[in-house]
Order: C-alpha cells, then structure tokens, then sequence
C-alpha cells in the first residue's frame, strides 16, 4: 500500500511496532490518524523517490540498523510536524539516526519536528567519503524544530547546502 509511484495518501492510525524499515514509494503522503499514531522499533526508508510527504507520526526508538526515517537518493521531501525520540539509558550506539538524508537526496524540508532523548538526532550526509554523489546536492532545509535532550548530530551536515532558522537546541 505505500511502495509503487501512484499518488496515494496513508493514514497512520494508533502506534505499529516495526522490526526494520518500511519503504515508501514516490508521489505518497503519510500522514498520523491521530496523536499517539507512528512507529517504534523501526522506520520509514525513501530510497530513490520523489513527492514524498511524512506528517503528524510519533517515530521512537528505530533500533539500528534502522532509523526513524531514512532518506536516501530522493528528491522533494517534507518531513513536517512529527515527534522523534527513543532512551538514553543505552550506549550511543544502540539505537541508529532519527532522521538521516544521504546519497544525493535533494530539496528536503524538516520543520517543525521535535526530536528527543537520543544520542544521534539528523544527519544529512552518511560520509566523509562521498563527496562524488553528495556535491551539488543535499539541498536542505531545517526551520522551527526542536532538539530536546540530543547529543549530537543537531543536524550535522557535509557537503550539502542547508537552510537552518529558528531551530531551538
């Protein structure tokens, strides 16, 4: 129901415990039923997709090697009004990223997401060594977030261009 590149709208209604990530196809929107609706114990991955809408979902504690959201090679993304959290009663590297933007994905939009209670909040970029896909690309912005009680990654950002306003660390 969410891979495939026809135009669909998904509703999310209560909390799915996930083991891993659920790839969603282009031209989707996700949306949460409710204020308790989303995922814990995995993710949503975007790979290689385009007009892709993640709104109103409670994603917690993505254990790795998933992450709350992966986007990956996909371009004309909005991640808008969702709650991303996990525990710090583990080692940084129990849980993975909660939202991570990498291999060349493009015109992406945060805002007005809280992220808490993690070692590792938002990275755009996955490495040092990949320049060649990256360059040109990771255009991205991040306005009227929250990041409450992260350790790092706040977002940490490599070879892309990002937008940061009103954020509040």
């Amino acid at each position: 129901a969410v891979t495939g590149d026809t135009a669909k709208v998904v509703r999310v209604n209560g909390l799915i415990t996930l083991s891993g990530q659920v790839d969603i196809g282009s031209n989707t929107t996700v949306l949460g039923a409710g204020s308790s609706s989303g995922f814990t114990g995995g993710g949503l991955r975007l790979k290689k997709v385009t007009n892709v809408v993640v709104r109103n979902l409670n994603i917690s504690k993505p254990l790795k090697p998933a992450d709350g959201i992966t986007v990956q090679a996909s371009t004309k993304v909005w991640i808008d009004h969702n709650s991303f959290s996990s525990d710090l009663d583990h080692g940084k590297d129990y849980y993975d990223g909660l939202l991570d933007i990498n291999h060349g994905s493009d015109h992406v939009t945060v805002s007005w997401n809280t992220f808490k209670d993690h070692y590792k909040g938002s990275l755009v970029g996955h490495s040092d060594n990949n320049a060649s896909e990256d360059t040109g690309h990771l255009r991205v912005t991040y306005h009227h977030n929250w990041f409450n009680n992260v350790n790092s990654r706040i977002p940490s950002l490599r070879f892309g261009t990002g937008h940061f306003y009103d954020n509040y660390v």
